[in-house]
């Protein structure tokens, strides 16, 4: 039995997996900003989805880029609290192995291997939601990177001020939230869209 997760800036997501090919109803719930909180938010989801039982692995995705380890969180922007803490603390009934990668490329990887990127050789990945992500895919592997890729990050523009302004700061659901103090999902306005 193996554990999956996606855990998102906002949502988290776990589910079991017992077959390697198909997975049960996932949980869904608020991710805990705070790192010791989650620990037994994610503990308590566990406990649920196992049914008693010990899961042999784990896999899944976090918001941020990771440490070359794949343990660790060098870098969440939304997730601030976790940067530097070993991500396997969150996973106790976890005995096998646990395997970390950012969430956007995880989600690149499903879409290349059996959604809308199957049968290309190279799929790259955009999100846009509460931060911007993304991942290139290459033979149906994620590419390899220094920091992983993270879009969201590039450069768009420099203003006079010196400022400097980031794609994730102008579009992602975080933006938008900060610029009309709603969340996007509840702007109705043709205009904002």
């Amino acid at each position: 039995m193996t554990l999956l997760f996606d855990i998102g800036a906002t949502k988290t997501r776990m589910a079991v997996a017992r077959d390697g090919l198909s997975f049960g109803e996932p949980l869904i719930f608020e991710t805990e900003q705070e790192f010791t909180k989650a620990q037994t938010v994610i503990g308590d989801a566990m406990a649920k989805l196992s049914q008693g039982k010990e899961f042999g692995g784990a896999v899944g995705g976090v918001s941020g880029t990771l440490d070359t380890a794949k343990e660790r969180l060098q870098s969440a922007p939304h997730l601030a609290g976790w940067v530097g803490k070993d991500l396997r603390t969150l996973f106790s009934r976890v005995s096998g192995r646990i395997a970390f990668e950012n969430d956007a490329s995880v989600v690149a990887l499903g879409e290349a291997v059996h959604g809308a990127g199957s049968g290309f050789g190279v799929v790259a990945y955009l999100t846009v939601s509460t931060g911007v992500g993304g991942s290139r895919i290459v033979q149906g592997k994620i590419d390899e990177s220094v920091v992983g890729f993270e879009p969201g990050h590039q450069i768009l523009d420099i203003e006079e001020n010196g400022e400097v302004r980031r794609l994730e700061e102008l579009i992602s659901g975080s933006a938008v939230e900060k610029k009309y103090g709603t969340k996007p999902e509840l702007i109705t306005d043709p205009n904002i869209w």
